[in-house]
């Protein structure tokens, strides 16, 4: 029987503080080459993961007790267009009993907060193998490149969830080709990408997400994005967010409508709050609509309350989750 979780809800709304700023980021633009031919997933995937070279990959330790294994793992990755060595680190849990299963929760800005490690747990007691990856740092410079490093932080995110799956696809057991995702606010953001990119990824369930990133970046309140529009705006000698939204529109490529790509896009489940100004509500309900342009009615849950506890409020919808995994993976 699955287990029930909702008992934990007012708890974990108390916690919210901790989540309080959880936000956004973007990526850099994809490619300046046009004999790259970036119209289909596949290729747009191969065209990233190329940007990446495996350098180092550490073996994870491994633990015994109520899970089979846990890996604390890191990638080493080199990357060609800036000359950077990233170190990425991945947290891989796998139940005794584990269904060959694996669900991605894709962290929000703060990293692993316990919204994540709650879901983890709900996953974890239902058999499923569960991957989370830590973001890494968000770090801007304000030039005529910023846009570039927008787009490059979605691009990292993606390869780095993929060659994760690859490392551990030697050692571990799970189905590469019918995994799940899940994520909220900027994990729900990136999930969506992945998810029109990737089509292994066969569902998907997130929360306070939403898309068409140059308005997200004009209106949003969130106090990292906030910041960062002020001094990317300055940079520019922009005085009206309508201009910068507008000159993002002409440099930004990624987006989370990139999730109509999918397949399996009737497998799209999403909590929407109708009081937020983190994820502006219009951009919630405008990746809805998409999805719905796309000839599917995405499942949609919706809320009043505001950005963080909204994401928690995910917590009471775990049984729908599992639902959702189990009849789709």
């Amino acid at each position: 029987m699955k287990k029930q979780f909702k008992t934990w809800f007012n708890f974990y709304l108390i916690l919210a503080s901790i989540v309080a700023s959880v936000s956004l980021h973007a990526s850099t633009p994809v490619s300046e080459d046009t004999s790259i031919d970036l119209s289909t997933p596949l290729r747009e995937l191969e065209y990233y993961d190329s940007l990446y070279q495996v350098e180092q990959r550490t073996p994870p330790p491994q633990t015994d007790g109520v899970i089979d294994y846990l890996y604390q793992g890191r990638l080493n990755l080199y990357e060609k267009e800036t000359d950077q060595d990233l170190e990425v680190e991945f947290a891989f849990y796998s139940p005794v009993n584990h269904n060959e299963k694996l669900i991605v929760i894709t962290p929000n800005i703060d990293g692993i907060t316990p919204l994540e490690n709650r879901l983890r747990n709900v996953l974890m007691e239902n058999n499923y193998n569960v991957l989370i990856i830590k973001s890494l740092p968000i770090e801007l410079e304000f030039d005529e490149t910023t846009c570039d490093q927008m787009e490059r932080l979605t691009i990292r995110a993606i390869v780095s969830t993929r060659r994760a799956i690859e490392f551990l696809s030697q050692t571990n057991r799970f189905h590469m080709d019918s995994m799940g995702l899940l994520g909220a606010s900027l994990g729900g953001i990136r999930s969506s990408i992945l998810f029109g990119l990737d089509h292994r990824f066969k569902s998907i369930f997130v929360a306070v997400a939403g898309s068409d990133f140059p308005s997200l970046y004009a209106t949003s309140l969130n106090t990292v994005i906030a910041p960062l529009r002020r001094d990317h705006m300055a940079y520019m000698e922009m005085t009206d967010p309508k201009d910068y939204e507008n000159y993002l529109r002409e440099n930004l490529y990624l987006d989370p409508s990139m999730a109509v790509k999918s397949p399996h896009l009737e497998n799209f489940h999403m909590l929407i709050s109708d009081d937020d100004n983190v994820v502006p509500t219009w951009n919630q309900w405008n990746l809805w609509r998409e999805i719905r342009d796309a000839g599917v009615h995405p499942r949609t849950y919706q809320t009043d309350y505001t950005h963080v506890p909204a994401a928690l409020k995910m917590l009471m919808y775990t049984d729908d989750m599992l639902r959702l995994f189990d009849r789709t993976l």
